[in-house]
Formats: C-alpha cells, sequence, structure tokens
C-alpha cells in the first residue's frame, strides 16, 4: 500500500503539468490569431477580345468582309497580284492578340487540276518586314484538324496591323500538260484573334 499513496501524488503532479501545459498552449495559439479580415465588393471583368478588319485603312472595321480575286497567276510564275491585296486588321478588344489563319473548305470549288498542296497564299506585313506563305492543303488543314497556322502579326489592344495578301502556283510537271486553267471559287480565309 505504501507505493499505492507513493505513485497518486505522482499522478497527481503529472495531471497538473499536462493542464497547464494546455492552457499555456491554448492562450498562445490565441494570441497568434487576429480578427478576420474583409474585402468586400470584388468584381472580375474579363479582358475582351476583338479582331475586325477592312480593305482600307480608314472607313468602317468589320468581322466579314468579301473575299479578293486572284488572276493571272500562272504555275512557276510570280505571286499576284504585284502590289497585294490589302487588308487593315484592328484589336478591338482589351488585350493583346495574335492572329491565325485557316481556310474553310465547307464552300471551296475547284477545278479537277488544281494540286492545294502546289497552290500558296503568301501574306505580307509590311509594317513588319515579314512574308509568310502557306499551301491551301496546310490551311484547310489547320481548320480540320485545329491546329494553329500563326500569322507574324502581334496587335496590342487597339492596335492596327495591315496585311498583303498574293497567290502563287507553285511549278509542277503536271502542269505543262494542262489545257484547262486552274481556278478556285469559294475561298473562305478566316482570320482569328487569339490572346497572347
Amino acid at each position: 500500500m505504501y507505493q499505492r499513496h507513493h505513485r497518486l501524488p505522482v499522478g497527481r503532479f503529472m495531471l497538473i503539468c499536462c493542464a497547464i501545459v494546455v492552457i499555456i498552449v491554448g492562450v498562445t495559439f490565441a494570441a497568434m490569431r487576429t480578427q478576420q479580415n474583409l474585402l468586400t465588393g470584388s468584381t472580375l471583368t474579363s479582358a475582351s477580345a476583338s479582331l475586325l478588319m477592312n480593305k482600307q485603312s480608314i472607313g468602317t472595321f468589320q468581322n466579314e468582309l468579301s473575299g479578293f480575286t486572284f488572276t493571272g497567276v500562272e504555275p512557276g510564275g510570280p505571286a499576284l497580284p504585284a502590289a497585294g491585296h490589302s487588308l487593315f486588321l484592328y484589336n478591338n478588344g482589351s488585350t493583346n492578340l495574335s492572329v491565325d489563319i485557316q481556310v474553310n473548305p465547307e464552300r471551296l470549288e475547284y477545278s479537277e487540276q488544281a494540286n492545294l498542296s502546289h497552290i500558296m497564299l503568301q501574306i505580307d506585313v509590311p509594317g513588319r518586314g515579314e512574308t509568310i506563305s502557306y499551301a491551301l492543303s496546310d490551311l484547310i488543314d489547320s481548320y480540320q484538324t485545329g491546329q494553329r497556322r500563326l500569322l507574324p502579326v502581334w496587335l496590342e489592344a487597339g492596335g492596327y496591323e495591315q496585311l498583303q495578301f498574293r497567290m502563287s502556283i507553285s511549278s509542277d510537271p503536271a502542269y505543262d500538260l494542262m489545257t484547262e486553267p486552274i481556278s478556285l471559287t469559294n475561298l473562305d480565309i478566316i482570320l482569328t484573334g487569339v490572346s497572347a
């Protein structure tokens, strides 16, 4: 029994020590927290992306225009027209844009001898001194697969850029035997601004 009484004061001592530690930790934790801070009335407005175009540098910019007519283009010859068809792009949104190009083939009609991998759309960006060419087959593939075909254009919000379009047909021995001209109609060129 003597040992039993001896353990009882040690147990009380341990219990009191634990209670003191719990109280100290609780007080310390409470002292380390602050009141809640509140940020009220927050709003979010996303940036807007809006690409418009016009065939002239002045006037009304729109999101749809009639296409260009390319005539006299010969296999192996220069891209025509020599001066190019001008198109002016305007970033009417609030975010910077890069520009993708595609061709929608749904309405495209072309002569039997036209090889779309040999018909090139050349786009000049005079303000940047850059030129890029894409085969029509690549631009159609881009439309069908969603693969991006970028133009060398970077439009800041409120910015303008001039493009010049030309067409050419690369040389191919099969064209030497042609008796009918190569023709394309309803060529729908799609330009899409993508926030950058």
